[in-house]
């Protein structure tokens, strides 16, 4: 089983890549070509990685943004891990 690539610290997204709204979502097309699908809950993690961001900030801002009483750590942080094993996330 393949290992996990480390979640940076304060992750970013390079904002440029080509994205375009979809259904339910975002779709984002990363350097080498790939689209990747991502849902609102994802979408939503990867346009608050700035790079200025830490992990808990970001946990906090994706609580304040759905309106959530409890701040969904676990869910944040799995999609932080897919984003970055899928090369969209780099060290701030």
């Amino acid at each position: 089983m393949p290992q996990d690539t480390p979640i940076p610290e304060r992750p970013f997204a390079d904002l440029t890549l080509p994205m375009t709204p979809s259904k339910g979502g975002l779709k984002v097309q990363d350097a080498k070509g790939h689209l990747h699908y991502l849902n609102q809950s994802a979408a939503v993690v990867l346009l608050l990685c700035d790079g200025s961001r830490t992990i808990r900030e970001i946990e906090r801002a994706v609580c304040a943004e759905f309106g959530l009483e409890q701040t969904p750590s676990d869910e944040v942080n799995r999609a932080l891990q897919l984003l970055t094993d899928r090369g969209l996330l780099q060290s701030g």
